[in-house]
């Protein structure tokens, strides 16, 4: 990991990061990123800018993380999806739960592409354990693609096991649970 990196939270003036970082995560074109931006600069959708880390390193912002607890899941998931155009409303009916309450769900993580191979995806993670153990929670979760076998990897070797299935937007998950 990189000496000069360190963690923050988020601020407003982060929501484009943010807005990249769910995009990223979900696989979808960048041009949506003022759009998203929108929905980040808010305080009450899940992708919220309070709801997000910062890795900096050399004083660049890098990296980022948006994790929360499980029992907020629902209270912002439908408003928050509504917002999002990309997705029509009946959509919101065919997707498993990513979370439920007694878990801290650490939703999106992406690294800027000049930024990775340095630790900071790693830190990002690790930070979000540590948050959520500051929290007083002791199940963190994530989901992963069934597809992105290398992804899984990652999330394994940071401490992160496989531990059920589940169906999002048509594609299959893995849910993984750190175990340390």
């Amino acid at each position: 990991m990189e000496s000069n990196l360190y963690i923050r939270d988020a601020r407003p003036s982060d929501a484009q990061l943010i807005a990249w970082t769910i995009l990223t995560a979900m696989g979808l074109e960048e041009d949506l990123v003022p759009h998203m931006a929108e929905i980040t600069i808010r305080e009450d959708t899940l992708y919220s800018w309070c709801r997000a880390r910062i890795a900096v390193l050399d004083g660049t912002p890098a990296g980022c993380l948006i994790s929360y607890p499980g029992e907020e899941y629902m209270q912002y998931r439908n408003a928050t999806w509504r917002m999002f155009r990309p997705f029509e409303n009946d959509e919101l009916a065919d997707f498993d739960l990513e979370t439920f309450p007694g878990e801290y769900y650490l939703d999106s993580l992406a690294v800027k592409p000049e930024f990775r191979g340095r630790g900071l995806g790693k830190a990002l993670l690790l930070d979000g354990v540590a948050k959520a153990h500051s929290m007083g929670y002791d199940k963190v979760t994530l989901i992963a693609e069934t597809d992105h076998p290398h992804l899984r990897e990652f999330y394994n070797s940071c401490g992160f096991m496989e531990f059920g299935d589940l169906l999002f937007f048509g594609d299959d998950y893995k849910r993984m649970e750190y175990i340390g």
